[in-house]
């Protein structure tokens, strides 16, 4: 099936997100616009793979997104050939030539063209991408494209069309079960998105939004809630650069939801009840994220997580840095969870995480941990992405014989006190790829990275002056020995706005 080749594609695309490629300027943007698409594009086919049998047209549709994900798959695994090759356009250029070439797909105003034909001679039309920018369909063309179309017309994807408001012709499509308004200008959503009472998706991420209406609760078949959109910021990642929405009261009421991300806990629904408090009525939630988070509501919040039986992913953020998130007192934990983000201050180390058997992905971000973590996260089984962002305070980090056996990314970044990294012979004998950034304090590679035979990418960033004149010296220096096995060692440094990269 496609969404087979869309899924492996997505899985490829978050190294990319989380590696070296995000210090460049503009080319996170770029690849999140890109996975965000084939994202859109899996919800698609998942409602196409019932149907395309039946439709012709629809049908080719699906072979176009099979063949788009593969040639972008090809496309990343030629990226770090051509990167030093493409230092003109960076990055972003040189992606959208490979990515946007005809064997891919057509010209995207050429795609809107066709679309608009079809609307125009077919009453059956079920699903309709507009893929943006496209100065060249103004509103008033988007209204009479839907003035033709079908009303049964149940995908409708507007994502990065110049839109400020959803045309009211939307509302009319009573039979839409996915609404896409990715990365548009949109700011609030109307009280007659209750109209839409078969709607099943609704992406608002990277809009505007920051507030739905209660009309939302009509969707009784919403399964999916996405809303965020990011603050413009410096180099350095903060906390709240991400932004959710204001719920609407009583958002428990949507029993079907399974995805609802990114919803603000400094709020009381109707009665006076705590947003964190209704979250224990969405038994059905698969991913929840939540942000500004106070510290009085991280007791109730714990209680709510322990009726999510079916969590598979948890993001957790608090009101700002020095904001206590108090998740002590989880338990039981949702025995399936697979990812765990946990953006705020941590007293100290949530004593159920290494229950979790199954986690698969760790973040840790602003938890200024006097102690050393590690030793608590070694023995999980599973473990194979661990991100330390601010998230302790120490000189030493210390990887034990034996711990992390199926850990392949780590990356530490921003931890000001540390000084010396150690890996002792044994631990993490998967890792592919060990990043370090903003740790000016450090003047040796880590002790041991000889012993890390599998890493293929060794990253640095923002460290100091004196460890990368050692690396320099190339063989002379004992450092750069260490690192001699090693086929990729990227430095990146910040210059004149923006990110540099420099391969050792």
């Amino acid at each position: 099936m496609a969404e087979t080749a869309v899924f492996h594609l997505l899985a490829n695309l978050a190294p990319f997100l989380q590696g070296e490629v995000n210090l460049l300027s503009g080319v996170r943007e770029a690849m999140e616009d890109i996975r965000d698409e084939f994202e859109r594009m899996s919800a698609f086919l998942i409602v196409a793979d019932a149907t395309e049998e039946r439709d012709p047209e629809l049908k080719v549709w699906v072979k176009q997104v099979r063949d788009a994900a593969y040639d972008t798959e090809y496309v990343l695994d030629k990226f770090k050939l051509h990167l030093a090759q493409h230092h003109g356009d960076g990055f972003g250029g040189f992606l959208r030539k490979s990515f946007y070439f005809p064997k891919t797909l057509k010209a995207r105003h050429q795609i809107a063209s066709e679309i608009q034909r079809y609307s125009e001679r077919s009453s059956r039309l079920r699903s309709l991408f507009v893929w943006g920018p496209m100065d060249s369909l103004p509103n008033a063309s988007l209204r009479e494209l839907f003035r033709h179309g079908s009303r049964l017309l149940n995908v409708l994807d507007l994502s990065g069309i110049p839109l400020d408001t959803i045309p009211n012709e939307v509302f009319k499509l009573i039979h839409l079960r996915y609404l896409g308004l990715t990365n548009t200008k949109v700011k609030m959503v109307p009280k007659l998105i209750g109209k839409l009472e078969n709607l099943e998706t609704l992406d608002l991420g990277r809009t505007y939004v920051t507030e739905l209406p209660d009309e939302i609760l009509h969707l009784q078949k919403l399964r999916n809630l996405i809303s965020f959109h990011r603050i413009p910021t410096t180099a350095n990642l903060k906390l709240r650069d991400l932004c959710g929405f204001k719920s609407p009261s009583q958002i428990g009421r949507l029993q079907y939801l399974q995805v609802l991300t990114l919803i603000e806990a400094d709020q009381n629904s109707e009665g006076g009840i705590s947003i964190a408090k209704e979250l224990g009525r969405l038994t059905q939630l698969r991913e929840l994220s939540i942000g500004n988070l106070r510290r009085e509501d991280g007791v109730i919040l714990c209680s709510s997580i322990e009726k999510l039986s079916n969590l598979r992913k948890l993001c957790v953020m608090s009101t700002k840095e020095d904001e206590i998130l108090d998740l002590q007192s989880l338990s039981p934990v949702p025995r399936f969870l697979q990812e765990l983000y946990l953006d705020g201050r941590l007293e100290k180390f949530p004593r159920w995480i290494p229950s979790l058997r199954g986690l698969f992905v760790l973040t840790l971000g602003w938890s200024k941990l006097r102690d050393d973590p590690l030793q608590s996260l070694q023995e999980l089984p599973n473990l194979a992405k661990l991100v330390f962002e601010q998230t302790c305070e120490g000189e030493v980090l210390c990887f034990k014989a034996g711990g992390f056996q199926r850990l392949k990314r780590l990356r530490l970044s921003n931890l000001k006190g540390l000084r010396w990294v150690r890996v002792e012979e044994g631990a993490m004998p998967h890792l592919e790829a060990l990043i370090i950034r903003g740790s000016e304090l450090m003047e040796e590679v880590p002790s041991g990275i000889q012993h890390l035979t599998h890493v293929q990418t060794f990253e640095l960033g923002d460290m100091s002056e004196k460890l990368i004149s050692k690396l320099n010296r190339e063989v002379q220096d004992e450092n750069y020995r260490k690192i001699a096995h090693i086929p990729e060692v990227i430095y990146w440094y910040w210059e004149h706005g923006q990110w540099k990269v420099k391969f050792l």
